[in-house]
């Protein structure tokens, strides 16, 4: 099972990282989300696409079809096409992050729809091959987007 927690770090080997005692900049943002909390992964994947590819977002492959879930409870407050991000979804989460989720095939939620943790905001997008599927996840913050890696727990 994958969660999100915050102020967490992950090596490639996913092994947990010890907490530095200065905080970067990123770290504070991620305390900032909720502290103590912790997330529900949107789907079970790896990751093919780093937050520093873009600054913006992580690109994560899942199965065929895989449902997209919502890391956290919220209100939808766009459905629509993104620039970078193709069909997306945006939840606007109780202390003003957003979550977007992207290059979905299939939405499942309604603007100003308010969404429980872990509910389906939709389907992945399926690759060129048929085979495996895709969506772009990231977390916005105020004006800025954080590293979604930062604050994923792989257990």
């Amino acid at each position: 099972m994958l969660l999100f927690q915050t102020g967490m770090k992950t090596n490639s080997a996913s092994r947990l990282l010890c907490s530095q005692p200065k905080k970067s900049a990123d770290e504070e943002t991620n305390q900032e989300l909720n502290p103590g909390s912790q997330y529900a992964l949107p789907a079970s994947g790896k990751i093919l696409e780093d937050f520093g590819d873009n600054g913006q977002r992580i690109q994560i492959e899942t199965g065929k079809g895989a449902d997209v879930e919502a890391m956290d409870e919220g209100l939808v407050h766009f459905v629509g096409m993104k620039e970078g991000f193709g069909k997306t979804v945006i939840v606007q989460h109780a202390d003003k992050s957003e979550t977007w989720y992207g290059n979905l095939d299939k939405i499942d939620v309604s603007l100003y729809e308010y969404i429980s943790k872990g509910a389906k905001v939709g389907t992945a997008m399926d690759s060129t091959d048929g085979i495996k599927g895709s969506f772009y996840f990231a977390i916005k913050k105020g004006d800025d987007f954080v590293d979604p890696v930062q604050v994923i727990k792989f257990e």
